[in-house]
C-alpha cells in the first residue's frame, strides 16, 4: 500500500481515544497510531450480541497489553435495548466515549470509518431523502463536545484488509453483518485472528458456549496464533473462522455507520 494515514497535524504529546471494535478498520488505525507513537487509549464496547463478543474483547485487551496501550471497555450485559438497536448502541457508545474523553483529558477521538462507509452513507441518505447539511461522512466533526477525527476516509475496505493480512494485524469481521437482524448480504466465511491466551481464558465460559474450540491447536513461540473456530450465528447460518478474508470478503456488505 502506497498510502499512509495522515497523522501529521496531531500533537503527539496529547492523549487521544480510539473507538475500537477489533474489526479490520479500527485495528488498522490502531496499528498506525502505535507505529506513530501516539498516546492512545483504546475504547471498546461489548454489546454481547454475538457469541464471539467476549473472545474479541479479550483478544483486544491482550493486544493492547502487548503494545503497552491503555484499554477501556464498557460492558452492556446488564442493559436493556431501547428501540432500534443501532440507534441505541450508537448513543451508548458515544456516551461511553464522552466519559472516557473527560476521564483521560483527551484531545480527540479517532473513529475508523473508511471510504466504503462514506459511499454507503451517501447513498443511504439519498435513498431516504434525508435532509442533511453534508452528504457522506466528515473527516472532522464535534460530537458531545468531543473533537472527532476520521483519518481513513480515503482508504477502501480492500486496501485495509490487504494491509492487515500482509502485516498480520489481528482482527475479526462482525458476524452480525451476515444476519437478517442487520439486513446485510450474507457469505459463509469470515476471517478472525485471535490470541490463544484469550481462548484459553474464555473457552469454558458460558459466554462462548457456542464456540467450537480446537484443543489440538499449537503454535511456535513468536509465530502468529491463528485459531480455527466455527460459530452458529442463527438464521440457519454458520461461520467457519480463519479462512483468508481476501478470498471470500464481499466489499458490498453493508454496515451501519
Amino acid at each position: 500500500m502506497k498510502k499512509c494515514v495522515d497523522l501529521y497535524n496531531f500533537d503527539k504529546k496529547k492523549k487521544y481515544l480510539l473507538g475500537c471494535s477489533y474489526g479490520p478498520d479500527s485495528m488498522f488505525l490502531l496499528d498506525a497510531l502505535i507505529k506513530n507513537n501516539f498516546k492512545v487509549i483504546v475504547c471498546h464496547v461489548n454489546y454481547h450480541k454475538r457469541k464471539e463478543s467476549n473472545l474479541e474483547e479479550e483478544s483486544l485487551r491482550l493486544y493492547c497489553k502487548k503494545n503497552k496501550v491503555k484499554f477501556e471497555v464498557f460492558d452492556t450485559r446488564e442493559l436493556n435495548v431501547e428501540g432500534n438497536f443501532q440507534s441505541w448502541a450508537r448513543k451508548l457508545r458515544y456516551s461511553f466515549f464522552n466519559n472516557m474523553y473527560k476521564k483521560h483529558k483527551a484531545s480527540g477521538l479517532f473513529i475508523a470509518h473508511q471510504e466504503d462507509d462514506v459511499i454507503e452513507t451517501y447513498f443511504y441518505q439519498k435513498e431516504k431523502n434525508t435532509n442533511v447539511t453534508y452528504y457522506g461522512i466528515k473527516e472532522e466533526t464535534t460530537i458531545l463536545d468531543m473533537k472527532v477525527y476520521r483519518p481513513l476516509l480515503h482508504f477502501s475496505k480492500k486496501e485495509i484488509l490487504d494491509y492487515d493480512n500482509k502485516y498480520h494485524i489481528p482482527y475479526s469481521i462482525d458476524s452480525s453483518n451476515l444476519t437478517n437482524d442487520y439486513k446485510q448480504s450474507s457469505t459463509s466465511y469470515i476471517d478472525v485472528t485471535i490470541d490463544k491466551a484469550a481462548v484459553t481464558k474464555l473457552k469454558d465460559s458460558e459466554a462462548i458456549s457456542g464456540v467450537v474450540y480446537n484443543e489440538n491447536y499449537t503454535t511456535e513461540k513468536g509465530k502468529d496464533e491463528r485459531q480455527s473456530i466455527s460459530f452458529d450465528v442463527g438464521f440457519n447460518q454458520s461461520i467457519e473462522v480463519n479462512t483468508t478474508a481476501d478470498e471470500v470478503f464481499d466489499p458490498g456488505i453493508r454496515r451501519t455507520v
